[in-house]
């Protein structure tokens, strides 16, 4: 039987954390071969109401084609989720569709974000079939205000699943994962 990992990079409205994230998740990619990257992350809104171009995940995505010759057939991506709660609900939906089904996920994220990634994710997959890790990547310079907004958000982690629960048939009209080179959105 063989084994398979999927490497789980959470998408951030920050462009300069994401490519971070992105940039770990690739080296352990490299490092192990029987794994599958999914880059998660939805479209924002910005505080005039209009959404961006291209989703977390797609900008993660179309960076590693274009600066680190990832492989297409070791990569995937969920451009719904608005949220870290939105990722747990939306991610095994999008690798199911690919007809995968992991041993081992492995989520990466910034050790700010831990705590409350670590607590959704468990809350969430409590019952999965697969082993849960974290990797994490070295905190920004700015970290202070980044944590306290962490211990804010942390008040809201059961609001979050719920609403994400509900939303999870949405994750399952995404397509965009099983045509990665084109129209990544």
């Amino acid at each position: 039987m063989n084994l398979l990992t999927i490497i789980l990079v959470l998408g951030t409205q920050y462009s300069e954390l994401q490519f971070e994230r992105a940039e770990v998740g690739i080296k352990l990619l490299k490092k192990t071969p029987s794994a599958i990257i999914l880059f998660a992350g939805g479209k924002k809104t910005n505080s005039r109401g209009h959404s961006e171009v291209y989703s977390e995940g797609a900008r993660m995505l179309r960076s590693a084609f274009r600066h680190r010759n990832l492989d297409p057939n070791k990569a995937l991506v969920e451009t719904f989720s608005k949220n870290t709660a939105q990722n747990a609900m939306c991610a095994p939906v999008i690798w199911k569709s690919a007809c995968l089904q992991p041993d081992t996920v492995i989520v990466v994220t910034h050790k700010f974000h831990l705590s409350r990634a670590r607590k959704i994710f468990e809350s969430a997959w409590h019952l999965a079939p697969w082993s849960l890790q974290f990797e994490t990547v070295s905190d920004p310079e700015d970290v202070e205000w980044r944590a306290k907004l962490e211990i804010e958000l942390m008040k809201n982690v059961q609001l979050d699943l719920q609403e994400a629960r509900r939303l999870k048939s949405n994750c399952s009209r995404q397509k965009s994962c099983l045509h990665l080179t084109k129209g990544v959105h």
